[in-house]
């Protein structure tokens, strides 16, 4: 199961009434930021992965890493880091 979505709102409407394996976000959206939104998905199901794009990587890296993240992948992204993240979140 695939979804876009323009928000962080209808992200997490979208999340609530679907089935996913992994969700992937990005920090800066409108009306919920990556962060956030991951720690609501986290609500509803703890087992689900999230990737968090962002170019800001200060404070959202390393130990500052928000606990909701799985893993944080640093913009511009390219299909070799998104692959290495997915690989490393579903094999977790």
């Amino acid at each position: 199961h695939t979804a876009e979505t323009a928000s962080g709102a209808e992200a997490l409407a979208k999340f609530a009434s679907g089935n996913f394996d992994v969700v992937v976000t990005d920090q800066v959206m409108a009306h919920i930021n990556g962060s956030r939104l991951a720690t609501e998905l986290k609500k509803l199901r703890r087992d689900v992965p999230v990737i968090l794009l962002t170019g800001f990587v200060e404070g959202t890296a390393g130990p500052d890493k928000p606990e909701s993240v799985d893993f944080v992948v640093e913009k511009p992204v390219s299909r070799a880091a998104l692959r290495n993240a997915l690989a490393r979140v579903v094999s977790s």
